[in-house]
Order: C-alpha cells, then structure tokens, then sequence
C-alpha cells in the first residue's frame, strides 16, 4: 500500500477507505493504474537525480585525493 506522507489528511483519507483485493489476472481500475505510474516514475526520476550527485561527488572526491597524492609524489621526488 502507498500512502501520501506529506499530508496528514490525505493519508488519513487513505487509510480509512474501503479496501478490495486485485486478483493475479485482474487490473487496477485505469485510474489507479494511471496515478501509480505517475508516481513510480516522480520517484524513479528523484532517483536519477540523486545518483546524479552522488557519482559527482565521488568524482570531486576522487580528483581531489588524486591531486593530493600527485602533490606527494612531487614533494617525495623534489626532496630525493
């Protein structure tokens, strides 16, 4: 079940409606179909979004540990 959390009165709505069992062959009225869609894919967007800036902060992440170690490698070799 998905309910909405951001507003208490809608999710209180939600839970309080009269539920029904969807059966292996049977569809969700087109509706339902059509607003669940829609929030998988707000969701999966989010998603991308997120995986975006993460794999962006790992790249700075790593270009400054790089830079950091190229430094040493340059202080090591200068002090020989």
């Amino acid at each position: 079940m998905t309910l909405p959390c951001d507003d208490i009165n809608k999710r209180a709505e939600a839970a309080q409606r009269q539920n029904y069992r969807v059966g292996k062959n049977e569809k969700l009225p087109a509706h339902i179909e059509f607003e669940l869609s829609r929030l998988i894919e707000k969701y999966k967007f989010f998603a991308y979004i997120s995986l975006g800036r993460f794999i962006i902060m790992l790249r700075l992440k790593l270009r400054r540990r790089l830079l950091k170690d190229s430094q040493i490698l340059i202080l090591l070799h200068h002090s020989q």
